[in-house]
């Protein structure tokens, strides 16, 4: 039986002497982690499940994590660089806003007023891109909360201000 797996975010640190983790949380990640719940740690050959021993979340995207096990930054060490993942079927239980549920949303730019339909997003290293198709032509913008001014789940709608001359570039 395979598991169908969502990025939550990537180990970035080791913080205090207790063998604690800092991850950055995907932009788009907005799980709700719970101690009974384990993550996985994409060791290879296959991701491998932690259980949560402590959990304070420090800012919107940077949380501190102390797994079971884990007892000294030696140890912690090892896994700095690793993604974590959740089963998808634990987020899908949230009733919280998913990244694949904008597929299919229109986007309204604050200059150029209604610029196309998502048809997906684009995980880049640095950050997740909407593919948007307006008439034929893909235009890539940043999934960021700086250019994100509303989204309207009911009407499948997304305000945006893109950066000046972004989108020119990709309708001339």
């Amino acid at each position: 039986m395979s598991v169908e797996l969502t990025l939550f975010g990537k180990i970035i640190r080791t913080h205090g002497n207790k063998g604690a983790l800092v991850i950055k949380q995907e932009s788009f990640s907005k799980a709700k982690l719970k101690n009974s719940e384990p993550v996985l740690v994409d060791i290879p050959p296959t991701p491998v499940p932690f259980f949560i021993e402590e959990l304070l979340h420090q800012s919107n995207d940077l949380l501190t994590l102390k797994f079971e096990f884990i007892n000294t930054p030696e140890q912690a060490a090892r896994y700095c660089g690793l993604s974590v993942y959740l089963e998808r079927k634990k987020i899908a239980a949230s009733k919280e806003f998913q990244p694949n549920d904008i597929i299919g949303f229109s986007v309204n730019d604050a200059e150029y007023g209604d610029i196309g339909v998502i048809t997906g997003l684009l995980e880049m290293p640095q950050q997740i891109l909407f593919q948007i198709d307006n008439k034929g032509k893909e235009i890539l913008i940043p999934a960021n909360e700086e250019f994100i001014k509303k989204i309207d789940c009911k009407n499948k709608k997304i305000e945006i201000s893109a950066p000046d001359g972004l989108i020119n570039l990709y309708l001339e």
